[in-house]
Protein backbone atom coordinates (compact mmCIF):
# COMPACT_ATOMS: atom_id res chain seq x y z
CA UNK A 1 0.00 0.00 0.00
CA UNK A 2 1.47 3.39 -0.95
CA UNK A 3 2.08 5.94 1.85
CA UNK A 4 -0.33 8.84 2.50
CA UNK A 5 2.52 11.21 1.67
CA UNK A 6 2.85 9.72 -1.81
CA UNK A 7 -0.92 9.80 -2.25
CA UNK A 8 -0.94 13.53 -1.49
CA UNK A 9 1.60 13.95 -4.29
CA UNK A 10 -0.70 12.10 -6.68
CA UNK A 11 1.50 9.01 -6.89
CA UNK A 12 -0.34 5.70 -7.01
CA UNK A 13 1.32 2.52 -5.85
CA UNK A 14 4.21 1.74 -8.18
CA UNK A 15 2.70 3.89 -10.94
CA UNK A 16 5.84 4.00 -13.06
CA UNK A 17 4.28 4.26 -16.50
CA UNK A 18 5.51 7.81 -17.02
CA UNK A 19 9.13 7.33 -16.05
CA UNK A 20 9.90 3.63 -16.62
CA UNK A 21 12.41 3.17 -19.45
CA UNK A 22 13.33 0.13 -21.46
CA UNK A 23 17.03 -0.74 -21.03
CA UNK A 24 17.53 -0.93 -24.81
CA UNK A 25 16.44 2.73 -25.16
CA UNK A 26 19.31 3.88 -22.93
CA UNK A 27 22.55 4.16 -24.90
CA UNK A 28 25.49 4.02 -22.50
CA UNK A 29 28.77 5.65 -23.52
CA UNK A 30 31.97 6.82 -21.84
CA UNK A 31 32.33 6.43 -18.09
CA UNK A 32 32.39 9.77 -16.28
CA UNK A 33 32.99 8.63 -12.71
CA UNK A 34 31.61 6.79 -9.72
CA UNK A 35 28.89 8.07 -7.44
CA UNK A 36 27.63 7.04 -4.03
CA UNK A 37 25.57 4.17 -5.35
CA UNK A 38 26.68 3.57 -8.91
CA UNK A 39 28.89 4.33 -11.87
CA UNK A 40 28.08 7.37 -13.98
CA UNK A 41 28.26 7.31 -17.77
CA UNK A 42 27.63 9.75 -20.58
CA UNK A 43 24.73 8.43 -22.59
CA UNK A 44 21.86 9.14 -24.94
CA UNK A 45 18.13 8.77 -24.52
CA UNK A 46 15.98 9.27 -27.61
CA UNK A 47 18.74 11.37 -29.19
CA UNK A 48 19.31 13.56 -26.11
CA UNK A 49 22.68 13.53 -24.31
CA UNK A 50 22.12 12.45 -20.72
CA UNK A 51 23.88 11.05 -17.67
CA UNK A 52 23.28 7.37 -16.92
CA UNK A 53 23.83 5.92 -13.46
CA UNK A 54 24.21 2.17 -13.26
CA UNK A 55 23.54 0.93 -9.76
CA UNK A 56 26.34 -0.98 -8.08
CA UNK A 57 23.93 -3.36 -6.42
CA UNK A 58 21.95 -4.92 -9.28
CA UNK A 59 20.53 -7.75 -7.17
CA UNK A 60 18.04 -6.02 -4.86
CA UNK A 61 15.70 -8.12 -2.76
CA UNK A 62 11.97 -7.58 -3.44
CA UNK A 63 11.49 -5.17 -0.51
CA UNK A 64 14.50 -3.04 -1.50
CA UNK A 65 13.44 -2.99 -5.14
CA UNK A 66 9.95 -1.91 -4.12
CA UNK A 67 11.38 0.86 -1.91
CA UNK A 68 13.70 1.92 -4.74
CA UNK A 69 10.74 2.28 -7.10
CA UNK A 70 8.82 4.35 -4.58
CA UNK A 71 11.78 6.71 -4.07
CA UNK A 72 12.16 7.05 -7.85
CA UNK A 73 8.46 7.95 -8.06
CA UNK A 74 9.08 10.88 -5.73
CA UNK A 75 12.12 11.95 -7.76
CA UNK A 76 9.94 12.00 -10.86
CA UNK A 77 7.71 14.62 -9.21
CA UNK A 78 10.53 16.98 -8.17
CA UNK A 79 11.04 20.03 -10.39
CA UNK A 80 13.37 22.86 -9.38
CA UNK A 81 16.20 24.73 -11.18
CA UNK A 82 18.65 23.64 -8.46
CA UNK A 83 17.62 19.98 -8.30
CA UNK A 84 19.05 17.60 -10.90
CA UNK A 85 16.40 16.77 -13.48
CA UNK A 86 15.33 13.13 -13.33
CA UNK A 87 14.37 11.87 -16.79
CA UNK A 88 13.55 8.23 -16.20
CA UNK A 89 14.77 4.88 -14.89
CA UNK A 90 15.03 1.21 -15.70
CA UNK A 91 14.00 -0.92 -12.73
CA UNK A 92 14.53 -4.31 -14.33
CA UNK A 93 16.84 -6.48 -12.20
CA UNK A 94 20.27 -6.57 -13.82
CA UNK A 95 19.54 -3.30 -15.66
CA UNK A 96 18.92 -0.92 -12.73
CA UNK A 97 19.69 2.52 -14.15
CA UNK A 98 18.77 6.14 -13.54
CA UNK A 99 18.79 8.72 -16.34
CA UNK A 100 19.25 12.40 -15.53
CA UNK A 101 20.22 15.58 -17.32
CA UNK A 102 23.92 15.84 -18.16
CA UNK A 103 25.96 18.40 -16.16
CA UNK A 104 29.00 19.26 -18.32
CA UNK A 105 31.21 20.85 -15.68
CA UNK A 106 31.05 17.94 -13.26
CA UNK A 107 30.77 18.53 -9.53
CA UNK A 108 31.51 21.50 -7.29
CA UNK A 109 34.23 19.34 -5.73
CA UNK A 110 35.88 18.84 -9.13
CA UNK A 111 35.82 22.55 -9.93
CA UNK A 112 37.20 23.56 -6.53
CA UNK A 113 40.17 21.26 -6.90
CA UNK A 114 40.90 22.10 -10.55
CA UNK A 115 43.93 24.40 -10.54
CA UNK A 116 43.05 25.61 -14.03
CA UNK A 117 39.62 26.80 -12.93
CA UNK A 118 39.89 29.41 -10.19
CA UNK A 119 36.55 30.11 -8.51
CA UNK A 120 36.07 33.55 -6.97
CA UNK A 121 34.62 33.84 -3.48
CA UNK A 122 31.47 35.36 -4.98
CA UNK A 123 31.09 32.41 -7.35
CA UNK A 124 31.49 29.95 -4.48
CA UNK A 125 28.89 31.74 -2.37
CA UNK A 126 26.48 31.80 -5.29
CA UNK A 127 27.02 28.05 -5.57
CA UNK A 128 26.25 27.71 -1.86
CA UNK A 129 23.04 29.70 -2.26
CA UNK A 130 21.91 27.60 -5.22
CA UNK A 131 22.62 24.40 -3.29
CA UNK A 132 20.59 25.76 -0.36
CA UNK A 133 17.72 26.59 -2.72
CA UNK A 134 17.73 23.04 -4.05
CA UNK A 135 17.90 21.54 -0.58
CA UNK A 136 15.10 23.78 0.65
CA UNK A 137 12.92 22.49 -2.19
CA UNK A 138 13.60 18.89 -1.13
CA UNK A 139 12.84 19.66 2.52
CA UNK A 140 9.63 21.52 1.62
CA UNK A 141 8.32 18.64 -0.48
CA UNK A 142 5.39 16.68 0.88
CA UNK A 143 6.53 14.43 2.39
CA UNK A 144 9.89 16.11 3.16
CA UNK A 145 12.76 14.60 1.20
CA UNK A 146 15.93 14.16 3.26
CA UNK A 147 19.10 13.95 1.17
CA UNK A 148 21.28 12.09 3.71
CA UNK A 149 24.46 12.35 1.65
CA UNK A 150 24.99 16.05 0.96
CA UNK A 151 28.57 16.99 -0.02
CA UNK A 152 30.34 18.95 -2.75
CA UNK A 153 30.69 15.89 -4.98
CA UNK A 154 26.88 15.62 -4.97
CA UNK A 155 26.45 19.18 -6.21
CA UNK A 156 26.68 19.22 -10.01
CA UNK A 157 27.41 22.22 -12.24
CA UNK A 158 26.12 23.06 -15.71
CA UNK A 159 27.77 25.23 -18.39
CA UNK A 160 26.33 28.38 -16.81
CA UNK A 161 27.82 27.52 -13.39
CA UNK A 162 24.37 26.73 -12.02
CA UNK A 163 24.46 24.20 -9.20
CA UNK A 164 22.01 21.31 -8.88
CA UNK A 165 21.64 18.84 -6.03
CA UNK A 166 21.98 15.19 -7.04
CA UNK A 167 22.08 11.73 -5.45
CA UNK A 168 19.32 12.56 -2.97
CA UNK A 169 17.32 9.70 -1.50
CA UNK A 170 17.85 6.20 -2.88
CA UNK A 171 19.06 5.07 0.54
CA UNK A 172 18.06 1.50 -0.21
CA UNK A 173 20.64 1.06 -2.96
CA UNK A 174 23.65 2.80 -1.43
CA UNK A 175 26.74 0.84 -0.57
CA UNK A 176 27.08 -0.35 3.01
CA UNK A 177 30.75 -1.24 3.03
CA UNK A 178 32.87 -0.88 6.17
CA UNK A 179 36.28 -0.02 4.76
CA UNK A 180 37.19 2.92 6.98
CA UNK A 181 35.81 6.41 7.13
CA UNK A 182 36.77 7.80 3.71
CA UNK A 183 34.35 6.80 0.97
CA UNK A 184 32.46 4.30 3.13
CA UNK A 185 28.86 4.39 4.27
CA UNK A 186 27.11 3.82 7.54
CA UNK A 187 23.32 3.78 7.82
CA UNK A 188 23.31 6.54 5.21
CA UNK A 189 25.63 9.22 3.88
CA UNK A 190 29.39 9.60 4.04
CA UNK A 191 30.89 9.79 7.56
CA UNK A 192 32.93 12.96 7.04
CA UNK A 193 29.70 14.86 6.40
CA UNK A 194 27.51 12.96 8.88
CA UNK A 195 25.77 14.70 11.76
CA UNK A 196 26.57 13.34 15.25
CA UNK A 197 23.10 11.82 15.64
CA UNK A 198 23.60 9.85 12.42
CA UNK A 199 27.03 8.65 13.51
CA UNK A 200 25.37 7.40 16.69
CA UNK A 201 22.59 5.73 14.66
CA UNK A 202 19.94 7.78 16.47
CA UNK A 203 16.65 9.08 15.03
CA UNK A 204 17.09 12.13 12.85
CA UNK A 205 15.23 14.65 10.71
CA UNK A 206 16.00 17.19 7.94
CA UNK A 207 18.53 18.94 10.16
CA UNK A 208 21.10 16.25 9.32
CA UNK A 209 21.32 17.80 5.85
CA UNK A 210 21.93 21.20 7.43
CA UNK A 211 24.86 19.75 9.39
CA UNK A 212 26.30 18.34 6.17
CA UNK A 213 25.80 21.72 4.53
CA UNK A 214 27.95 23.28 7.24
CA UNK A 215 30.82 21.03 6.11
CA UNK A 216 30.01 21.95 2.48
CA UNK A 217 30.24 25.67 3.35
CA UNK A 218 33.61 25.06 4.97
CA UNK A 219 34.74 23.27 1.80
CA UNK A 220 33.57 26.15 -0.37
CA UNK A 221 35.39 28.63 1.87
CA UNK A 222 38.73 26.82 2.12
CA UNK A 223 38.61 24.67 -1.05
CA UNK A 224 40.15 21.88 1.03
CA UNK A 225 39.05 18.42 2.15
CA UNK A 226 37.46 18.22 5.63
CA UNK A 227 39.00 16.24 8.49
CA UNK A 228 42.32 15.32 6.77
CA UNK A 229 43.63 13.91 10.07
CA UNK A 230 40.75 11.46 10.63
CA UNK A 231 41.20 8.03 9.04
CA UNK A 232 38.77 5.65 10.73
CA UNK A 233 35.09 5.60 11.64
CA UNK A 234 35.88 5.14 15.34
CA UNK A 235 38.13 8.21 15.21
CA UNK A 236 35.36 10.18 13.52
CA UNK A 237 32.88 9.07 16.13
CA UNK A 238 35.16 9.98 19.02
CA UNK A 239 36.23 13.38 17.68
CA UNK A 240 32.95 14.67 16.25
CA UNK A 241 30.56 13.28 18.85
CA UNK A 242 32.56 13.09 22.06
CA UNK A 243 34.95 16.02 21.54
CA UNK A 244 32.64 18.21 19.38
CA UNK A 245 35.51 18.52 16.89
CA UNK A 246 34.93 20.47 13.66
CA UNK A 247 37.23 21.69 10.87
CA UNK A 248 39.05 24.90 11.80
CA UNK A 249 37.46 28.01 10.29
CA UNK A 250 40.27 30.28 8.99
CA UNK A 251 40.63 33.86 10.23
CA UNK A 252 39.88 35.29 6.78
CA UNK A 253 36.33 33.91 6.89
CA UNK A 254 33.70 36.70 6.82
CA UNK A 255 31.97 37.01 10.20
CA UNK A 256 28.48 36.32 8.88
CA UNK A 257 29.66 33.18 7.05
CA UNK A 258 31.52 31.93 10.12
CA UNK A 259 28.38 32.31 12.22
CA UNK A 260 26.35 30.42 9.61
CA UNK A 261 28.85 27.54 9.39
CA UNK A 262 28.95 27.16 13.18
CA UNK A 263 25.15 27.25 13.38
CA UNK A 264 24.82 24.58 10.66
CA UNK A 265 27.15 22.08 12.31
CA UNK A 266 25.89 22.67 15.85
CA UNK A 267 25.81 19.43 17.81
CA UNK A 268 22.23 20.16 18.88
CA UNK A 269 19.93 19.54 15.87
CA UNK A 270 17.29 21.95 17.22
CA UNK A 271 19.76 24.85 17.02
CA UNK A 272 20.59 24.39 13.34
CA UNK A 273 18.92 26.84 10.92
CA UNK A 274 16.60 25.72 8.16
CA UNK A 275 17.65 26.18 4.55
CA UNK A 276 14.79 28.64 4.13
CA UNK A 277 16.24 30.91 6.83
CA UNK A 278 19.80 30.75 5.57
CA UNK A 279 19.11 31.47 1.87
CA UNK A 280 18.89 35.30 2.26
CA UNK A 281 22.18 35.34 4.16
CA UNK A 282 24.27 34.55 1.08
CA UNK A 283 23.46 37.88 -0.57
CA UNK A 284 24.60 39.59 2.64
CA UNK A 285 27.81 37.54 2.72
CA UNK A 286 28.61 38.37 -0.92
CA UNK A 287 28.13 42.11 -0.42
CA UNK A 288 30.13 42.10 2.82
CA UNK A 289 33.04 40.32 1.13
CA UNK A 290 33.20 42.68 -1.87
CA UNK A 291 32.43 46.06 -0.30
CA UNK A 292 34.54 46.71 2.80
CA UNK A 293 33.26 50.23 3.46
CA UNK A 294 30.36 50.45 5.93
CA UNK A 295 28.37 53.10 4.08
CA UNK A 296 29.19 51.51 0.73
CA UNK A 297 27.75 48.19 1.91
CA UNK A 298 24.71 49.94 3.28
CA UNK A 299 24.16 51.73 -0.01
CA UNK A 300 24.31 48.58 -2.16
CA UNK A 301 22.15 46.54 0.21
CA UNK A 302 19.48 49.20 0.56
CA UNK A 303 19.32 50.28 -3.08
CA UNK A 304 20.24 47.15 -5.05
CA UNK A 305 19.36 44.15 -2.87
CA UNK A 306 16.14 42.58 -1.67
CA UNK A 307 15.55 39.59 0.56
CA UNK A 308 15.63 37.24 -2.41
CA UNK A 309 17.67 39.03 -5.03
CA UNK A 310 21.04 40.76 -5.32
CA UNK A 311 21.80 42.98 -8.30
CA UNK A 312 25.42 42.35 -9.17
CA UNK A 313 25.45 45.20 -11.69
CA UNK A 314 23.25 48.22 -12.38
CA UNK A 315 23.11 50.85 -15.08
CA UNK A 316 24.98 54.09 -14.53
CA UNK A 317 21.64 55.90 -14.22
CA UNK A 318 20.41 53.43 -11.61
CA UNK A 319 23.66 53.81 -9.69
CA UNK A 320 23.50 57.61 -9.58
CA UNK A 321 19.87 57.51 -8.45
CA UNK A 322 20.74 54.98 -5.75
CA UNK A 323 23.81 56.97 -4.68
CA UNK A 324 21.97 60.27 -4.31
CA UNK A 325 18.93 58.64 -2.71
CA UNK A 326 21.04 56.89 -0.07
CA UNK A 327 22.78 60.14 0.91
CA UNK A 328 19.53 62.13 0.59
CA UNK A 329 21.03 64.42 -2.05
CA UNK A 330 19.51 65.78 -5.24
CA UNK A 331 20.28 64.28 -8.63
CA UNK A 332 22.87 66.26 -10.62
CA UNK A 333 21.10 68.71 -12.93
CA UNK A 334 24.08 69.29 -15.22
CA UNK A 335 25.01 66.23 -17.35
CA UNK A 336 28.52 67.70 -17.60
CA UNK A 337 28.98 67.89 -13.83
CA UNK A 338 32.72 67.22 -13.56
CA UNK A 339 32.37 65.31 -10.30
CA UNK A 340 30.04 62.72 -11.81
CA UNK A 341 32.05 62.56 -15.02
CA UNK A 342 35.12 61.68 -12.95
CA UNK A 343 33.16 59.11 -10.96
CA UNK A 344 31.84 57.60 -14.19
CA UNK A 345 35.37 57.30 -15.58
CA UNK A 346 36.42 55.26 -12.55
CA UNK A 347 33.56 52.83 -12.01
CA UNK A 348 31.34 52.58 -15.09
CA UNK A 349 31.96 50.32 -18.05
CA UNK A 350 32.16 52.69 -21.02
CA UNK A 351 30.66 50.19 -23.47
CA UNK A 352 27.81 48.81 -21.41
CA UNK A 353 27.31 51.83 -19.12
CA UNK A 354 27.08 49.42 -16.19
CA UNK A 355 28.44 49.60 -12.65
CA UNK A 356 29.31 46.24 -11.07
CA UNK A 357 29.45 45.56 -7.36
CA UNK A 358 33.13 44.68 -7.81
CA UNK A 359 33.91 48.01 -9.48
CA UNK A 360 32.17 49.90 -6.67
CA UNK A 361 34.04 47.86 -4.06
CA UNK A 362 37.43 48.57 -5.69
CA UNK A 363 36.58 52.25 -6.00
CA UNK A 364 35.89 52.49 -2.26
CA UNK A 365 39.18 50.74 -1.45
CA UNK A 366 40.98 53.68 -3.05
CA UNK A 367 38.70 56.59 -2.19
CA UNK A 368 36.77 55.49 0.90
CA UNK A 369 35.50 55.86 3.49
CA UNK A 370 32.34 57.32 2.02
CA UNK A 371 30.81 59.32 4.86
CA UNK A 372 29.29 62.11 2.76
CA UNK A 373 28.61 62.25 -0.96
CA UNK A 374 30.31 65.61 -1.43
CA UNK A 375 33.38 64.40 0.46
CA UNK A 376 34.09 61.38 -1.73
CA UNK A 377 33.25 63.17 -4.97
CA UNK A 378 35.68 65.96 -4.06
CA UNK A 379 38.44 63.41 -3.32
CA UNK A 380 37.88 61.87 -6.75
CA UNK A 381 38.07 65.19 -8.59
CA UNK A 382 41.11 66.37 -6.65
CA UNK A 383 43.05 63.27 -7.67
CA UNK A 384 41.89 62.96 -11.26
CA UNK A 385 42.77 66.56 -12.10
CA UNK A 386 46.44 65.87 -11.31
CA UNK A 387 48.44 65.53 -14.53
CA UNK A 388 50.59 62.80 -13.02
CA UNK A 389 47.67 60.49 -12.12
CA UNK A 390 46.92 57.78 -14.71
CA UNK A 391 44.35 55.63 -12.90
CA UNK A 392 44.05 51.88 -13.43
CA UNK A 393 46.94 50.99 -15.72
CA UNK A 394 49.36 48.08 -15.36
CA UNK A 395 53.05 48.30 -14.54
CA UNK A 396 53.82 47.29 -18.13
CA UNK A 397 51.63 50.10 -19.48
CA UNK A 398 53.32 52.54 -17.12
CA UNK A 399 56.75 51.46 -18.34
CA UNK A 400 55.65 51.90 -21.96
CA UNK A 401 54.41 55.42 -21.26
CA UNK A 402 57.67 56.39 -19.57
CA UNK A 403 59.99 54.43 -21.87
CA UNK A 404 61.25 57.45 -23.83
CA UNK A 405 60.82 60.12 -21.18
CA UNK A 406 63.62 62.05 -19.49
CA UNK A 407 65.01 61.28 -16.05
CA UNK A 408 62.72 62.18 -13.20
CA UNK A 409 59.48 61.85 -15.18
CA UNK A 410 56.88 59.93 -13.18
CA UNK A 411 53.25 58.91 -12.94
CA UNK A 412 50.97 57.61 -10.21
CA UNK A 413 48.54 54.73 -10.71
CA UNK A 414 46.33 52.35 -8.83
CA UNK A 415 48.15 49.29 -7.46
CA UNK A 416 46.94 46.11 -9.16
CA UNK A 417 48.32 43.88 -6.41
CA UNK A 418 46.96 45.57 -3.32
CA UNK A 419 43.45 47.14 -3.52
CA UNK A 420 43.43 50.58 -1.92
CA UNK A 421 47.13 51.12 -2.50
CA UNK A 422 48.90 53.08 -5.24
CA UNK A 423 52.16 52.87 -7.17
CA UNK A 424 54.59 55.56 -8.29
CA UNK A 425 56.49 54.73 -11.47
CA UNK A 426 59.47 56.94 -12.31
CA UNK A 427 62.48 57.19 -14.63
CA UNK A 428 65.42 57.03 -12.26
CA UNK A 429 68.66 58.99 -12.39
CA UNK A 430 70.26 56.02 -14.18
CA UNK A 431 67.50 56.11 -16.84
CA UNK A 432 65.90 52.94 -15.45
CA UNK A 433 62.22 52.65 -14.67
CA UNK A 434 61.42 51.96 -11.02
CA UNK A 435 58.19 51.28 -9.17
CA UNK A 436 57.40 52.36 -5.60
CA UNK A 437 54.42 51.04 -3.65
CA UNK A 438 52.31 53.47 -1.64
CA UNK A 439 50.36 51.48 0.93
CA UNK A 440 46.93 52.77 1.82
CA UNK A 441 43.67 51.57 3.34
CA UNK A 442 40.44 53.59 3.49
CA UNK A 443 40.48 56.02 6.38
CA UNK A 444 44.21 55.57 7.04
CA UNK A 445 47.28 57.57 6.03
CA UNK A 446 49.42 56.91 2.94
CA UNK A 447 52.66 55.01 3.62
CA UNK A 448 55.80 54.84 1.46
CA UNK A 449 58.73 53.13 3.09
CA UNK A 450 58.41 54.25 6.72
CA UNK A 451 57.02 57.68 5.88
CA UNK A 452 53.35 58.42 6.55
CA UNK A 453 51.57 61.25 4.74
CA UNK A 454 48.06 62.62 4.56
CA UNK A 455 47.70 62.33 0.77
CA UNK A 456 49.42 61.21 -2.41
CA UNK A 457 50.29 64.82 -3.17
CA UNK A 458 51.85 65.12 0.27
CA UNK A 459 54.01 62.04 -0.45
CA UNK A 460 55.21 63.51 -3.75
CA UNK A 461 56.06 66.84 -2.15
CA UNK A 462 57.93 65.34 0.81
CA UNK A 463 59.52 62.30 -0.83
CA UNK A 464 60.37 63.52 -4.31
CA UNK A 465 64.11 63.76 -3.74
CA UNK A 466 64.42 60.20 -2.50
CA UNK A 467 62.61 58.65 -5.49
CA UNK A 468 64.01 61.22 -7.95
CA UNK A 469 61.05 63.23 -9.17
CA UNK A 470 63.09 65.93 -10.87
CA UNK A 471 60.46 68.43 -11.98
CA UNK A 472 59.60 69.44 -8.41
Amino acid sequence: MVSKGLQRMGVSDLDNTKWELEPEDIKVGKKLGSGAFGEVFRGKLFGKEVAVKKLINQDLDPDSLNSFKKEVQIMAKLRHPNVLLFMGASTKPGDLMLVTELMPKGSVYDLMHDKNNQLSFKRRMKMAKQAALGMNWLHCSKPPFIHRDLKTSNLLVDDGYNVKVCDFGLSHVKSHGDKGVRGSYGSCGTPLWMAPEVLLNKPYDESVDVYSFGIVLWELLTQEDPFPDIDTFSMMLDQVVNNNYRPKIPDYCPTRLKQLIEACWNGDPSKRPTFEKMIPLFNQIIVDSIIKDKHGRGLWKKQFMTKDNLLESVTWKQFVIGLTTYFKEKLPKNPDDVRYLCLHALIADNKEEMVTIEAFGRFLEWFGPVETLDGILDRVVNLLKKSWFHGEISSQEAETLLGKEKKGTFLVRFSARDPGSYAITTVSSSQKIKHFRVYHKPGLKYLIGKTECDSLEDIINKYHKVIFLSFL
